[in-house]
């Protein structure tokens, strides 16, 4: 049975037993690792059970056995903490983003393939958002570099159809079967397509679609869903807690927060835009 050693972020903790976790574990070496931490409830007389939270990094041991590659679950022999980003649990649009971030680099990463790369821009997320943060900003930079790092990075310089070019400020047209731009000219004769307004077509353009957050993410989580072939749990999360402390801060009288919109944006045969959202200059990690 081989030992293996890495750092690593917990992105997802399931319960196994009364005193057992199956841990998701995202590694810089080893990618996204499954193991059983047998016992990782159990308190005893002389040891208090603490267990893995989400999203902490910490020093990691496993072993694995030849099964291991076959999807069987390694066994967790070593855990400690490094580092709890205190700043993701101290503010509710942090703890949605930080969830959907986790969930989205589980369903995106085949099990075991390395990242390094990934790996590292999904600390600098973890240490960057926070109260006060353009934490929405933050997670569409993620979204859009996951996509980058995966191979799935959505195409804006021509046309997926004909090959034109598109106006930086003028609206084209999302294929999500083709992965990128469409213009007005092709869009007839692509099926799932979304219509993208001139401020989201330039930001797209520049590679830059957290300056424009609400239609970046609204878009690039339709996206994901359509390469997933299902929508992430946390996305309706996502969009809640982001309505939720617009309201507030407008009910406080103060600015408005970064908003997913009124509504999420539609992918049918008519092409519905955006959702209504402000602007954001914010730069999240990776920048």
């Amino acid at each position: 049975m081989a030992i293996f050693t890495d750092i690593a972020v917990c992105l997802r903790r399931l319960d196994y037993s009364e005193t057992s976790q199956v841990l998701t574990l995202f590694t810089p070496e080893h990618g996204t690792v499954r193991v059983i931490a047998k016992g990782q409830k159990r308190s005893t007389k002389t040891r208090v059970a603490v267990g893995v939270d989400l999203l902490e990094l910490g020093q990691v041991v496993w072993s694995a056995g030849p099964a291991a590659s076959e999807g069987r679950l390694s066994t967790l022999r070593e855990w400690r903490q490094q580092e709890i980003f205190p700043n993701v649990r101290q503010d509710l649009g942090a703890v949605m983003a930080g969830q959907y971030a986790a969930e989205l680099i589980v369903t995106m990463l085949p099990e075991t393939d390395p990242y390094p790369a990934l790996f590292e821009v999904v600390c600098k997320f973890l240490a960057h958002i926070g109260a006060g943060k353009p934490n929405l900003a933050s997670l569409v930079r993620l979204m859009w570099l996951t996509l980058h790092y995966t191979g799935h990075l959505p195409q804006w310089q021509r046309c997926g159809v004909c090959g034109r070019g598109v106006e930086a400020a003028g609206p084209a047209f999302f294929g999500l079967n083709t992965g990128g731009l469409i213009c007005g000219e092709c869009s007839g004769r692509v099926g799932q397509r979304v219509k993208v307004e001139g401020p989201l077509s330039a930001a797209l353009l520049a590679g830059r679609p957290e300056r424009v957050p609400g239609r970046g993410f609204a878009l690039l989580d339709m996206y994901v869903m359509h390469l997933a072939g299902r929508p992430l749990r946390c996305s309706e999360a996502v969009q809640w807690a982001m309505l939720r402390l617009a309201g507030a801060a407008a009910a406080a009288g103060g600015p408005a927060a970064t908003t997913i919109g009124e509504g999420t944006a539609a992918a049918d045969n008519s092409g519905d835009g955006m959702g209504e959202n402000r602007d954001d200059n914010g730069n999240g990690p990776g920048g």
